[in-house]
């Protein structure tokens, strides 16, 4: 979850947000543009000018580096995105590497057709250490049949036995499991939600093994947060 934090531009005087780019820390406009490609008080050449040598020189990266570094970001993204098959609009870097957010196998899976997901939450607690509790969740997906599917089996000889194996083949349920624990949960405001996060973590597994993908998702990130919505609008 991106955190806007509001600052003044130190070279053009003009309201900027703070934001993340590949890890770095810059200054965004309203629209959510790197600031530098619009700030009057920095030259085109993107060199910061001598008598303000005593401003903060590291607020901007040169806009060079800033272009390849957001090429670079780019380049990852779209190649993830043909690997998974999910829009690029639903993958994050985090330290250069890409995870997809939930919301992206969410719109994978309805387009592959699922009839639902179902997630069953243990309590383990830990008696020889701490004494604290991990929770594990057990999620179980059933795809359902798709169109194509119904072509292919009217295809097939009229066979009871054979179509029995194939539609059951085809509709064979998906299983995963996620856990959430203080150990494996390291932002301290969300470990009175474990409960909902082992649920999510579970589910979303379970969504990547239906629609083959192979990248982490960000919920199961040590760092992850959870939105209003999962946590029951807490």
């Amino acid at each position: 979850m991106t955190k806007i934090v509001e600052c003044e531009c130190n070279y053009c005087g003009e309201l900027v947000h703070k934001d993340r780019l590949n890890g770095q820390e810059i200054p965004v406009n309203q629209d959510g543009t790197p600031h530098i490609t619009t700030c009057a008080g920095i030259p085109e050449n993107g060199k910061i000018p001598s008598d303000r040598s005593n401003q903060q020189i590291d607020q901007f990266p040169i806009a060079d580096e800033l272009a390849t570094k957001q090429e670079k970001v780019n380049e990852i993204i779209l190649t993830a995105s043909k690997m998974s098959g999910i829009d690029p609009h639903f993958i994050m870097l985090f330290h250069g590497k890409p995870y997809v957010l939930r919301t992206g196998l969410l719109n994978k899976a309805d387009k592959k057709g699922y009839r639902a997901i179902e997630v069953k939450i243990e309590e383990k607690i830990d008696n020889k250490g701490k004494g604290e509790t991990e929770y594990i969740g057990y999620a179980t997906l059933w795809p359902k049949l798709t169109e194509d599917d119904y072509n292919v089996l009217k295809s097939l000889p009229d066979n009871p036995d054979v179509t029995k194996i194939i539609v059951e083949a085809l509709i064979k349920p998906f299983t995963d499991i996620g856990t959430a624990s203080k150990g494996n949960v390291n932002n301290p405001s969300m470990h009175k939600y474990l409960r909902e996060l082992a649920s999510t973590r579970a589910s979303n597994r379970v969504l990547r093994a239906f629609t083959a993908c192979g990248f982490t998702s960000v919920e199961e990130l040590p760092d992850a947060e959870l939105n209003k919505g999962e946590i029951g609008g807490s």
